[in-house]
């Protein structure tokens, strides 16, 4: 009898650590993440849809922009686009959007650092 209270006890207690979790261990990677996307939108204001220019909107009219209403474009100093998609065929919700960038012609380009390519 003491041996079955014993196992019981100890399978108790190993339900309960296993389901305990550490928050703070996922608060300073949402932070990091956070101050990521702050930081690559620096230099860009946010533009209604209806304020995107004509070759812009050309441009956007391919397929692999289709639902690109949905999405937000951005403008920078540089008279350059950003297409952030959320939803649509771009990518559903969240963590699954893309980006695009254009150049002040309209035209699909690279990221205006540089540093990488347009993913489509």
């Amino acid at each position: 009898m003491k041996k079955l209270i014993l196992i019981t006890s100890c399978v108790a207690l190993f339900a309960v650590a296993s389901y305990a979790q550490d928050t703070t261990k996922t608060k300073p990677s949402q932070q990091q993440s956070d101050q990521i996307r702050k930081d690559n939108m620096k230099g860009w204001t946010q533009v209604q849809s209806t304020e995107v220019p004509a070759n812009l909107r050309t441009t956007l009219s391919g397929t692999q922009y289709s639902g690109w209403e949905m999405g937000t474009i951005y403008k920078n100093e540089s008279g350059e686009y950003r297409l952030n998609t959320t939803s649509g065929t771009s990518g559903a919700a969240g963590t699954n959007g893309k980006t695009y960038y254009f150049d002040k012609n309209g035209k699909a380009t690279t990221k205006p650092n540089g540093s990488g390519t347009n993913p489509h």
